[in-house]
Protein backbone atom coordinates (compact mmCIF):
# COMPACT_ATOMS: atom_id res chain seq x y z
CA UNK A 1 0.00 0.00 0.00
CA UNK A 2 0.77 3.55 -0.56
CA UNK A 3 0.82 4.45 3.16
CA UNK A 4 4.14 4.10 5.68
CA UNK A 5 4.75 4.73 9.33
CA UNK A 6 7.20 6.92 10.72
CA UNK A 7 7.99 8.26 14.59
CA UNK A 8 9.45 11.36 15.31
CA UNK A 9 12.87 9.65 17.17
CA UNK A 10 13.24 8.49 12.79
CA UNK A 11 13.27 12.04 11.83
CA UNK A 12 14.95 13.89 14.55
CA UNK A 13 19.11 13.85 14.25
CA UNK A 14 18.71 12.63 10.66
CA UNK A 15 21.05 14.55 8.49
CA UNK A 16 19.66 16.34 5.47
CA UNK A 17 21.66 16.67 2.28
CA UNK A 18 21.10 18.44 -1.03
CA UNK A 19 19.77 15.77 -3.78
CA UNK A 20 22.14 18.17 -6.53
CA UNK A 21 25.27 18.05 -4.74
CA UNK A 22 25.25 15.96 -1.98
CA UNK A 23 26.47 18.61 0.50
CA UNK A 24 24.92 18.33 4.04
CA UNK A 25 22.93 21.05 5.23
CA UNK A 26 22.81 19.95 8.77
CA UNK A 27 20.58 17.97 10.62
CA UNK A 28 16.93 17.68 12.02
CA UNK A 29 16.07 19.22 14.80
CA UNK A 30 12.72 19.28 15.31
CA UNK A 31 9.75 19.26 12.90
CA UNK A 32 6.93 21.88 12.27
CA UNK A 33 3.15 21.09 12.34
CA UNK A 34 -0.24 22.92 11.13
CA UNK A 35 -2.46 21.75 14.09
CA UNK A 36 -5.72 23.62 12.36
CA UNK A 37 -6.85 20.03 11.73
CA UNK A 38 -7.89 17.26 13.86
CA UNK A 39 -4.37 15.47 12.99
CA UNK A 40 -2.23 18.11 12.74
CA UNK A 41 -0.32 18.18 9.09
CA UNK A 42 3.61 19.07 8.90
CA UNK A 43 4.69 21.51 7.25
CA UNK A 44 8.17 21.80 7.30
CA UNK A 45 11.75 20.99 9.20
CA UNK A 46 14.12 22.51 11.64
CA UNK A 47 17.41 22.13 10.34
CA UNK A 48 20.38 22.64 12.42
CA UNK A 49 23.97 22.71 11.08
CA UNK A 50 25.55 22.04 14.32
CA UNK A 51 24.96 21.65 18.33
CA UNK A 52 24.36 25.72 19.07
CA UNK A 53 22.83 26.54 15.79
CA UNK A 54 19.42 27.84 16.90
CA UNK A 55 18.17 26.44 13.20
CA UNK A 56 16.66 27.14 9.46
CA UNK A 57 13.11 26.30 8.40
CA UNK A 58 13.06 24.12 5.37
CA UNK A 59 9.37 23.78 3.82
CA UNK A 60 7.84 20.22 3.88
CA UNK A 61 7.37 20.63 0.14
CA UNK A 62 11.58 20.59 -0.77
CA UNK A 63 12.36 17.31 1.18
CA UNK A 64 12.29 13.50 -0.12
CA UNK A 65 11.74 10.88 2.89
CA UNK A 66 13.67 7.74 1.34
CA UNK A 67 12.32 4.55 2.64
CA UNK A 68 15.83 3.05 3.20
CA UNK A 69 16.06 5.80 6.48
CA UNK A 70 18.66 7.36 4.80
CA UNK A 71 19.72 10.96 4.65
CA UNK A 72 17.30 13.24 3.83
CA UNK A 73 17.20 14.89 0.42
CA UNK A 74 16.70 18.16 0.19
CA UNK A 75 15.62 20.22 -3.42
CA UNK A 76 14.80 23.36 -5.01
CA UNK A 77 16.62 25.12 -2.14
CA UNK A 78 16.99 28.86 -4.01
CA UNK A 79 15.17 31.12 -1.50
CA UNK A 80 13.01 28.73 0.50
CA UNK A 81 15.83 28.27 3.41
CA UNK A 82 14.55 30.31 6.05
CA UNK A 83 17.87 32.45 8.26
CA UNK A 84 15.94 31.57 11.42
CA UNK A 85 12.85 29.27 12.56
CA UNK A 86 9.75 31.18 11.43
CA UNK A 87 5.98 29.74 12.64
CA UNK A 88 3.20 30.86 10.57
CA UNK A 89 -0.57 31.21 12.16
CA UNK A 90 -1.39 27.31 14.20
CA UNK A 91 1.71 26.11 13.62
CA UNK A 92 4.24 24.70 16.40
CA UNK A 93 7.46 23.17 16.89
CA UNK A 94 6.58 19.10 17.55
CA UNK A 95 9.47 18.24 19.53
CA UNK A 96 9.68 21.38 21.52
CA UNK A 97 5.89 21.70 22.54
CA UNK A 98 5.29 17.28 23.44
CA UNK A 99 8.29 15.02 23.51
CA UNK A 100 9.05 14.10 27.45
CA UNK A 101 5.46 16.01 28.35
CA UNK A 102 2.95 14.49 30.64
CA UNK A 103 -0.63 13.36 29.72
CA UNK A 104 -3.12 13.22 32.48
CA UNK A 105 -5.61 10.99 32.63
CA UNK A 106 -9.01 13.29 32.73
CA UNK A 107 -9.90 11.50 35.94
CA UNK A 108 -6.79 12.24 37.20
CA UNK A 109 -6.03 8.80 38.43
CA UNK A 110 -2.91 8.81 36.35
CA UNK A 111 0.03 10.31 34.07
CA UNK A 112 1.99 8.93 31.21
CA UNK A 113 5.02 10.63 29.67
CA UNK A 114 4.52 11.00 25.90
CA UNK A 115 7.84 9.21 24.42
CA UNK A 116 7.29 9.25 20.70
CA UNK A 117 4.58 10.55 18.07
CA UNK A 118 3.37 8.58 15.40
CA UNK A 119 3.07 9.75 11.63
CA UNK A 120 1.22 8.87 8.39
CA UNK A 121 2.65 9.56 5.09
CA UNK A 122 1.09 9.18 2.17
CA UNK A 123 2.70 10.89 -1.31
CA UNK A 124 3.80 14.43 0.00
CA UNK A 125 2.07 14.31 2.99
CA UNK A 126 2.50 13.59 6.71
CA UNK A 127 -0.35 13.65 9.82
CA UNK A 128 1.05 13.28 13.02
CA UNK A 129 -2.23 10.30 14.41
CA UNK A 130 -0.66 8.58 17.83
CA UNK A 131 1.38 9.80 20.84
CA UNK A 132 3.56 6.86 21.71
CA UNK A 133 3.35 6.74 25.90
CA UNK A 134 4.81 3.43 25.96
CA UNK A 135 8.37 1.74 27.03
CA UNK A 136 8.85 0.99 23.45
CA UNK A 137 8.83 4.64 22.60
CA UNK A 138 11.87 5.37 24.83
CA UNK A 139 13.61 2.66 23.98
CA UNK A 140 13.15 3.48 20.19
CA UNK A 141 14.77 7.19 20.60
CA UNK A 142 17.83 5.17 23.15
CA UNK A 143 18.64 2.98 19.75
CA UNK A 144 17.55 -0.01 21.98
CA UNK A 145 14.17 -1.28 20.64
CA UNK A 146 15.30 -4.00 18.24
CA UNK A 147 17.89 -5.28 20.26
CA UNK A 148 15.96 -5.13 23.62
CA UNK A 149 12.99 -7.15 21.39
CA UNK A 150 14.92 -9.72 19.74
CA UNK A 151 16.93 -10.69 23.97
CA UNK A 152 13.30 -10.42 25.59
CA UNK A 153 11.93 -12.94 22.75
CA UNK A 154 15.05 -15.17 23.11
CA UNK A 155 14.65 -15.58 27.05
CA UNK A 156 10.93 -15.45 27.70
CA UNK A 157 8.89 -15.78 23.61
CA UNK A 158 7.63 -12.19 25.14
CA UNK A 159 6.85 -9.13 22.55
CA UNK A 160 6.91 -5.93 23.86
CA UNK A 161 3.47 -4.00 22.72
CA UNK A 162 3.53 0.00 21.66
CA UNK A 163 1.40 1.64 23.70
CA UNK A 164 -0.49 4.89 21.77
CA UNK A 165 -3.35 7.12 22.15
CA UNK A 166 -4.71 8.14 18.99
CA UNK A 167 -4.15 12.44 18.43
CA UNK A 168 -7.96 12.93 18.71
CA UNK A 169 -7.82 12.09 22.16
CA UNK A 170 -5.36 15.03 23.41
CA UNK A 171 -6.05 18.58 23.83
CA UNK A 172 -3.79 20.16 20.94
CA UNK A 173 -1.87 22.65 23.33
CA UNK A 174 -0.31 21.75 26.35
CA UNK A 175 -1.48 24.37 29.17
CA UNK A 176 0.45 27.61 29.99
CA UNK A 177 1.95 26.29 32.69
CA UNK A 178 5.78 25.13 33.76
CA UNK A 179 4.88 21.45 33.22
CA UNK A 180 3.52 21.88 30.00
CA UNK A 181 0.60 19.12 31.15
CA UNK A 182 -1.52 17.80 28.27
CA UNK A 183 -4.90 16.07 29.28
CA UNK A 184 -6.81 13.02 27.64
CA UNK A 185 -10.10 14.01 26.22
CA UNK A 186 -11.71 10.34 27.20
CA UNK A 187 -10.24 8.57 30.41
CA UNK A 188 -7.07 6.62 29.85
CA UNK A 189 -8.77 3.09 30.65
CA UNK A 190 -10.68 3.24 27.27
CA UNK A 191 -7.73 3.63 25.00
CA UNK A 192 -5.83 0.24 23.69
CA UNK A 193 -2.54 -0.26 21.81
CA UNK A 194 -2.81 0.47 17.77
CA UNK A 195 -4.78 -1.71 15.79
CA UNK A 196 -5.91 -1.97 12.20
CA UNK A 197 -9.13 -0.12 12.84
CA UNK A 198 -7.33 3.06 13.58
CA UNK A 199 -6.88 3.59 10.22
CA UNK A 200 -10.84 3.98 9.67
CA UNK A 201 -11.03 6.41 12.49
CA UNK A 202 -8.65 8.42 10.80
CA UNK A 203 -10.08 8.34 7.41
CA UNK A 204 -13.30 9.42 9.27
CA UNK A 205 -11.23 12.27 10.80
CA UNK A 206 -9.89 13.55 7.79
CA UNK A 207 -11.22 15.99 5.59
CA UNK A 208 -13.66 14.62 2.08
CA UNK A 209 -10.71 15.12 -0.14
CA UNK A 210 -8.20 13.90 1.54
CA UNK A 211 -9.93 11.46 2.68
CA UNK A 212 -10.53 10.01 -0.90
CA UNK A 213 -7.03 10.81 -1.80
CA UNK A 214 -5.95 8.82 1.06
CA UNK A 215 -8.40 5.66 1.15
CA UNK A 216 -7.56 5.28 -2.64
CA UNK A 217 -3.76 5.12 -1.95
CA UNK A 218 -4.65 2.02 0.41
CA UNK A 219 -4.51 -0.97 -1.37
CA UNK A 220 -7.16 -3.65 -1.90
CA UNK A 221 -7.34 -5.96 1.19
CA UNK A 222 -6.08 -2.53 3.60
CA UNK A 223 -9.26 -0.65 1.48
CA UNK A 224 -11.98 -3.90 2.67
CA UNK A 225 -10.79 -4.12 5.89
CA UNK A 226 -10.84 -0.47 6.11
CA UNK A 227 -14.77 -0.28 4.28
CA UNK A 228 -15.95 -2.64 6.87
CA UNK A 229 -14.97 0.04 10.07
CA UNK A 230 -16.53 2.76 8.10
CA UNK A 231 -19.99 4.23 8.47
CA UNK A 232 -22.20 3.19 5.55
CA UNK A 233 -22.76 6.45 4.46
CA UNK A 234 -18.91 7.22 4.24
CA UNK A 235 -17.73 4.08 2.83
CA UNK A 236 -20.63 4.47 -0.18
CA UNK A 237 -19.24 8.07 -0.87
CA UNK A 238 -15.90 6.25 -0.97
CA UNK A 239 -16.60 3.45 -2.71
CA UNK A 240 -18.61 5.85 -5.31
CA UNK A 241 -15.09 7.43 -6.38
CA UNK A 242 -13.56 4.30 -7.75
CA UNK A 243 -12.87 3.43 -10.09
CA UNK A 244 -15.39 0.41 -11.35
CA UNK A 245 -12.44 -2.46 -11.81
CA UNK A 246 -11.33 -1.27 -8.45
CA UNK A 247 -14.48 -1.49 -6.85
CA UNK A 248 -14.97 -4.83 -7.98
CA UNK A 249 -12.34 -5.68 -6.40
CA UNK A 250 -12.67 -4.61 -3.05
CA UNK A 251 -16.51 -6.31 -3.00
CA UNK A 252 -14.32 -9.53 -3.77
CA UNK A 253 -12.48 -8.92 -0.93
CA UNK A 254 -15.64 -8.45 1.38
CA UNK A 255 -17.50 -10.86 3.51
CA UNK A 256 -20.78 -12.10 1.36
CA UNK A 257 -23.16 -10.09 3.77
CA UNK A 258 -20.97 -7.13 4.10
CA UNK A 259 -20.64 -6.86 0.32
CA UNK A 260 -24.41 -7.16 -0.22
CA UNK A 261 -25.01 -4.69 2.09
CA UNK A 262 -23.24 -2.21 0.27
CA UNK A 263 -24.58 -3.09 -3.10
CA UNK A 264 -28.03 -3.01 -1.82
CA UNK A 265 -27.28 0.78 -1.16
CA UNK A 266 -25.03 1.85 -4.47
CA UNK A 267 -26.81 3.79 -7.00
CA UNK A 268 -28.17 0.95 -9.52
CA UNK A 269 -25.53 1.97 -12.24
CA UNK A 270 -22.52 1.73 -9.73
CA UNK A 271 -23.73 -1.54 -8.53
CA UNK A 272 -24.39 -2.97 -11.86
CA UNK A 273 -20.67 -2.37 -12.51
CA UNK A 274 -19.35 -3.50 -9.86
CA UNK A 275 -21.05 -7.29 -10.74
CA UNK A 276 -19.34 -6.80 -14.13
CA UNK A 277 -16.00 -7.09 -12.96
CA UNK A 278 -16.74 -9.42 -9.76
CA UNK A 279 -16.18 -13.56 -10.16
CA UNK A 280 -19.66 -15.49 -12.10
CA UNK A 281 -19.75 -17.55 -8.67
CA UNK A 282 -19.64 -14.74 -6.47
CA UNK A 283 -22.09 -12.67 -8.28
CA UNK A 284 -24.85 -15.44 -8.05
CA UNK A 285 -23.88 -15.70 -4.27
CA UNK A 286 -24.59 -12.06 -3.72
CA UNK A 287 -27.71 -11.86 -6.21
CA UNK A 288 -29.16 -15.02 -3.91
CA UNK A 289 -28.38 -13.06 -0.86
CA UNK A 290 -30.49 -9.62 -2.38
CA UNK A 291 -33.23 -11.62 -2.86
CA UNK A 292 -34.55 -11.89 0.78
CA UNK A 293 -36.03 -9.23 2.84
CA UNK A 294 -33.95 -6.89 4.87
CA UNK A 295 -35.28 -7.86 8.25
CA UNK A 296 -34.68 -11.70 7.75
CA UNK A 297 -32.10 -14.18 8.32
CA UNK A 298 -31.56 -14.71 4.78
CA UNK A 299 -30.13 -11.13 4.20
CA UNK A 300 -27.96 -11.24 7.07
CA UNK A 301 -25.96 -14.30 6.73
CA UNK A 302 -23.02 -15.23 4.94
CA UNK A 303 -22.52 -18.24 2.54
CA UNK A 304 -18.98 -18.84 3.50
CA UNK A 305 -18.94 -22.06 6.08
CA UNK A 306 -18.02 -24.89 6.44
CA UNK A 307 -19.46 -28.29 5.77
CA UNK A 308 -18.83 -32.29 6.42
CA UNK A 309 -20.55 -35.28 5.24
CA UNK A 310 -22.34 -37.64 8.16
CA UNK A 311 -20.11 -40.49 7.36
CA UNK A 312 -16.51 -38.73 7.71
CA UNK A 313 -14.08 -39.06 10.22
CA UNK A 314 -12.79 -36.51 12.73
CA UNK A 315 -9.50 -36.34 11.12
CA UNK A 316 -10.65 -36.00 7.89
CA UNK A 317 -12.95 -32.65 9.43
CA UNK A 318 -9.55 -31.71 10.38
CA UNK A 319 -8.07 -31.55 6.50
CA UNK A 320 -11.49 -29.78 5.63
CA UNK A 321 -11.08 -26.77 8.13
CA UNK A 322 -7.04 -26.66 7.20
CA UNK A 323 -7.61 -26.53 3.23
CA UNK A 324 -10.94 -24.19 3.47
CA UNK A 325 -10.08 -21.98 6.24
CA UNK A 326 -8.93 -19.19 4.12
CA UNK A 327 -12.46 -18.32 2.54
CA UNK A 328 -14.66 -19.70 5.45
CA UNK A 329 -16.23 -16.79 7.59
CA UNK A 330 -15.53 -18.88 10.50
CA UNK A 331 -13.76 -22.33 11.37
CA UNK A 332 -14.77 -22.55 14.75
CA UNK A 333 -17.99 -24.80 13.37
CA UNK A 334 -18.59 -27.75 11.14
CA UNK A 335 -21.86 -28.20 10.02
CA UNK A 336 -22.85 -31.94 9.38
CA UNK A 337 -24.84 -33.31 6.11
CA UNK A 338 -26.51 -36.00 5.73
CA UNK A 339 -27.19 -38.13 2.55
CA UNK A 340 -30.27 -35.30 1.07
CA UNK A 341 -27.51 -32.51 2.05
CA UNK A 342 -29.52 -31.46 5.02
CA UNK A 343 -28.53 -30.12 8.14
CA UNK A 344 -28.01 -32.80 10.38
CA UNK A 345 -25.70 -31.68 13.60
CA UNK A 346 -22.92 -29.46 14.36
CA UNK A 347 -19.50 -29.65 15.76
CA UNK A 348 -16.88 -27.24 17.16
CA UNK A 349 -13.06 -27.35 16.07
CA UNK A 350 -12.48 -28.12 19.87
CA UNK A 351 -14.29 -31.30 19.72
CA UNK A 352 -12.23 -31.55 16.02
CA UNK A 353 -8.94 -31.19 18.14
CA UNK A 354 -9.40 -33.33 21.13
CA UNK A 355 -11.21 -36.33 19.70
CA UNK A 356 -9.71 -39.43 18.10
CA UNK A 357 -9.36 -39.19 14.33
CA UNK A 358 -10.57 -42.09 13.32
CA UNK A 359 -13.83 -41.71 15.27
CA UNK A 360 -17.10 -40.93 13.49
CA UNK A 361 -18.17 -37.02 13.36
CA UNK A 362 -21.50 -38.88 14.09
CA UNK A 363 -20.10 -39.73 17.51
CA UNK A 364 -19.21 -36.26 18.55
CA UNK A 365 -21.53 -33.61 17.27
CA UNK A 366 -24.71 -32.05 18.74
CA UNK A 367 -27.59 -33.36 16.86
CA UNK A 368 -30.18 -31.15 18.27
CA UNK A 369 -29.49 -27.75 16.19
CA UNK A 370 -30.53 -24.14 17.42
CA UNK A 371 -30.78 -23.08 13.63
CA UNK A 372 -32.80 -20.09 11.86
CA UNK A 373 -34.80 -20.16 8.32
CA UNK A 374 -33.85 -17.62 6.05
CA UNK A 375 -37.08 -15.73 6.11
CA UNK A 376 -36.69 -15.63 10.32
CA UNK A 377 -37.44 -11.92 11.24
CA UNK A 378 -33.66 -10.73 12.66
CA UNK A 379 -35.44 -9.58 16.13
CA UNK A 380 -36.61 -13.53 16.27
CA UNK A 381 -32.64 -14.28 15.60
CA UNK A 382 -31.40 -11.67 17.76
CA UNK A 383 -33.50 -13.46 20.58
CA UNK A 384 -32.02 -16.83 19.72
CA UNK A 385 -28.44 -15.37 20.57
CA UNK A 386 -28.85 -13.67 23.52
CA UNK A 387 -30.95 -16.82 25.23
CA UNK A 388 -27.97 -19.31 23.90
CA UNK A 389 -25.43 -17.43 24.15
CA UNK A 390 -24.26 -18.73 20.70
CA UNK A 391 -21.45 -16.75 18.54
CA UNK A 392 -22.98 -18.25 14.96
CA UNK A 393 -26.31 -20.19 14.24
CA UNK A 394 -26.39 -22.01 10.91
CA UNK A 395 -29.51 -20.68 9.01
CA UNK A 396 -31.57 -23.27 6.83
CA UNK A 397 -34.65 -23.27 4.32
CA UNK A 398 -37.66 -25.10 4.35
CA UNK A 399 -35.95 -28.19 3.84
CA UNK A 400 -33.66 -27.99 6.12
CA UNK A 401 -30.54 -27.43 3.41
CA UNK A 402 -27.92 -25.33 4.59
CA UNK A 403 -28.24 -21.94 3.19
CA UNK A 404 -25.10 -19.90 5.48
CA UNK A 405 -24.20 -18.44 9.15
CA UNK A 406 -25.06 -15.61 11.12
CA UNK A 407 -22.58 -13.85 13.25
CA UNK A 408 -24.03 -12.99 16.89
CA UNK A 409 -22.63 -9.51 16.40
CA UNK A 410 -24.31 -8.94 12.62
CA UNK A 411 -27.21 -9.84 14.38
CA UNK A 412 -27.80 -7.67 16.91
CA UNK A 413 -25.80 -4.98 14.32
CA UNK A 414 -28.46 -5.48 12.25
CA UNK A 415 -31.60 -5.65 15.15
CA UNK A 416 -30.06 -2.58 17.24
CA UNK A 417 -27.94 -0.46 14.65
CA UNK A 418 -27.16 1.99 17.94
CA UNK A 419 -24.93 -1.41 18.51
CA UNK A 420 -22.08 -1.18 16.52
CA UNK A 421 -21.42 2.51 17.62
CA UNK A 422 -21.31 1.09 21.64
CA UNK A 423 -19.12 -1.31 20.63
CA UNK A 424 -17.07 0.74 18.62
CA UNK A 425 -16.85 4.10 20.64
CA UNK A 426 -15.87 1.75 23.92
CA UNK A 427 -13.21 -0.34 22.31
Amino acid sequence: MNFSFLFLSELIHRPVVDRETGKTLGYVSDIIADIAKIYPNITGLVVCRHWFDPGRTLPLRCIEIPNDRGPLKAFSLEGVLSPKITLAKNEILVRETFLDKQIVDISGARAVRVNDLHMLIEKCNIWIVHMDVGFSGLLRRLGWLKLYRRVVRWLVDYDLEDKFIQWKFVQPLADADSAGTLALKISYAKLSNVHPADLADILEDLGTDERETAFKALDIHTAAQTIEKLPLKMSLHLLGTLDNDVLGKILDELPLDEAVDLLSELPRKKANAAYRNLPKKKVADLKELLKHSKNTAGSLMNTEFITVKYNATVGEALEKVKSEHEKAESIYYLYVLNEQNSLTGVLSLRQVLIAPPEQLVTEVMASKVIKVGVDTHIEKTAQLFIKYNFHMLPVVDSHAKMKGIISVRDALEAFSPDIKDEIEGGS
